[in-house]
């Protein structure tokens, strides 16, 4: 690995649990499909891990941000100083120093969030002026054939005139 990994878990919960373990509940592939829009979810989660190489950590600048089309849904900010206190793990016999990472891990919690139409999230990650993109999660809403397979009535909605 020589350059940082942006790796996003889009989900229904985030939960800390005992022993210093997270769950995620609900974890969504590519695609979240509702049956119409407008939606409201309770809560939809973002847990987006930046994997950088060892000797590749940012030096001024970190930037995470969740983003719906263009707008910020969120962001989390490192500076200079936070940075320099980042220490990464030791090499050693059993860990090549080529494979050693720093983890920097966030988790965007959206609690309500009410979709008008169907959109697409994102997350940018800015690394010392350099972007590097995570994996994106589609809102859609379902197709006809979609909902006859899942057994839900086809919603119609009726402009007023």
């Amino acid at each position: 690995m020589n350059k940082p990994v942006v790796h996003v878990v889009y989900c229904d919960d985030i939960r800390n649990e005992m022993g210093n373990k997270i769950s995620l509940m609900g974890i969504y592939d590519s695609e979240l499909v509702t049956q119409v829009f407008p939606v409201n979810l309770p809560k939809l989660c973002a847990q987006i891990m930046v994997k950088f190489p060892h000797n590749a950590l940012p030096k001024s600048t970190l930037k995470i941000e969740l983003l719906n089309g263009d707008e910020s849904m969120g962001a989390f900010e490192l500076d200079k100083k936070a940075l320099s206190q980042v220490v990464p793990p030791k090499s050693g016999e059993d860990v090549p120093k080529d494979e050693v990472s720093v983890n920097i891990q966030v988790n965007f919690v959206l609690s309500p969030l009410k979709l008008e139409k169907p959109s697409t999230l994102r997350v940018h990650c800015h690394a010392d002026k350099k972007l590097y993109k995570g994996n994106a999660l589609v809102l859609r809403s379902a197709t006809s054939q979609e909902l006859a397979l899942m057994g839900l009535p086809q919603i119609i909605k009726q402009e007023n005139n």
